[in-house]
């Protein structure tokens, strides 16, 4: 059952990739992105929302980024309707309204947050139960029982590679994959093993060129302006994992 749902998400996803086109978007870059992407999560851990939820709510944005052009002024508009949407789906308790007002200073009416909630919806056809790496990462960490520290990287990993546009166009699977290999090689474990390669129908070679995007992020968090993913993986509830050594290269994994 759980081997099926696994097969079946992989199915999916592909009908959900993301291939960001900048030059559809005159008023955004990939910086905005970045931008918009780390004050959600400052947002999400304020409000104590799960991390799921955050990767639907990027999901949400990007597919619609694909759709339509959005200018500057309304980006961050986009990205409270999509944390909104994404909030009812998946919390038990999503935030109210009023809360989403006051975390834009006001920048926007409930009015205009209702409006684009609904713009949203229908050019995403009511269709929001979409794959996320988040997924697939919790469902490799349960199927492998990492350690505490190699279970809280992976996640980590997974989180960073919401900002990464680098990783345009690969399945959030292929993401998840390499989140967790990487997480392996950087505590010191057997980074891809054969059972997990029959178990994903992935292999090492697929993960190579992620988990070198991924290393470079991770070691370049420390010094990066958005900071929020980093600060909150320093805490000791999380192993204190960004701070962990690493190599400043992937190293030959053959």
């Amino acid at each position: 059952m759980v081997h099926d749902m696994y097969e079946y998400m992989r199915i999916r996803e592909t009908a959900f990739l993301v291939c960001l086109q900048w030059d559809q978007q005159p008023e955004l870059s990939d910086n905005i992105r970045r931008v918009l992407i780390d004050w959600l999560h400052e947002l999400m851990v304020e409000k104590e929302i799960e991390s799921e939820t955050l990767h639907l709510t990027v999901s949400l944005i990007d597919r619609l980024l694909m759709m339509c052009s959005v200018s500057q002024r309304n980006v961050q508009l986009v990205g409270t309707a999509a944390l909104m949407i994404a909030s009812k789906y998946e919390q038990i308790y999503p935030p109210e309204l009023d809360e989403f007002v006051y975390a834009t200073d006001d920048s926007y009416s409930k009015s205009e947050i209702l409006r684009m909630e609904s713009k949203m919806l229908n050019y995403l056809r009511f269709d929001i139960s979409v794959p996320t790496v988040e997924w697939f990462v919790s469902h490799l960490l349960n199927a492998t029982k990492p350690s505490k520290t190699c279970f809280w990287l992976a996640h980590y990993l997974g989180d960073l590679s919401l900002l990464l546009t680098s990783l345009n166009g690969l399945p959030p699977s292929v993401i998840a994959a390499a989140s967790l290999t990487l997480s392996n090689l950087i505590t010191g474990h057997s980074p891809w093993t054969d059972e997990m390669e029959k178990m994903t129908g992935i292999s090492l070679s697929q993960l190579e060129k992620p988990m070198a995007v991924l290393l470079g992020a991770f070691n370049a968090a420390s010094h990066s302006v958005q900071r929020s993913m980093f600060e909150k993986y320093c805490g000791s509830e999380y192993e204190e994992v960004a701070v962990l050594p690493s190599p400043s290269a992937l190293p030959s994994l053959h």
